[in-house]
């Protein structure tokens, strides 16, 4: 999925978009990915978060003593909703782009 429109990338290419069959990197990753037995897959996961929450605690520590707490506490959330967001809302979208149609009529 692309989520920017370049027009100088439209315009070298041709397309904004690739082909519907076209393998992008982040398809081959995906791919990938979801190759993967599912004890390793949760073994990445739990990798990813933990380097993740390692890094807000630094960066909290980093900023306490300049950024007022309520401050951290609103950013921490921002980000956390962003990093939600963008796992939650693809699955959503699937869903609600499978819409049964309308009986033929006879």
């Amino acid at each position: 999925m692309w989520l920017y429109h370049d027009t100088e990338l439209v315009e070298a290419v041709g397309s904004a978009r690739p082909e519907a069959g076209a393998v992008t990197p982040a398809r081959a990753a995906r791919a990938w990915f979801d190759s993967l037995p599912g004890p390793v897959r949760g073994a990445a996961w739990m990798t990813v978060s933990g380097a993740l929450f390692s890094f807000n605690a630094a960066a909290v520590r980093h900023v306490a003593g300049e950024v007022n707490g309520i401050e951290v506490a609103f950013f921490r959330s921002l980000f956390a909703f962003t990093a939600v967001a963008l796992l939650i809302l693809p699955p959503i979208k699937a869903l609600l782009g499978r819409r049964p149609s309308a009986p033929a009529s006879v």
